[in-house]
């Protein structure tokens, strides 16, 4: 039998990974501050993270709080 080669599976929240990481690079705050202005819990956003919880819907509002005048 021929060994089979697994393929990498793309990270469906790879896109709120990257914001949140710009977020907190750019601002030097904690993803706790975050979650705060983002009014949400800080263990969601950490779920969302995680990939257990889809977290598309707050990519638009991070990058927001990080630029607000080049976000529209």
């Amino acid at each position: 039998m021929a060994k089979t080669r697994m393929q990498p599976q793309a990270n469906p929240n790879a896109e709120i990974k990257l914001a949140v990481a710009k977020w907190k690079i750019q601002t030097g705050r904690s993803q706790y501050e975050l979650a705060e202005m983002l009014g949400i819990a800080p263990s969601s956003l950490s779920r969302m993270l995680a990939g257990g919880r889809p977290g598309k819907t707050y990519v638009r509002r991070i990058y927001e709080l990080i630029n607000p005048k080049k976000a529209s």
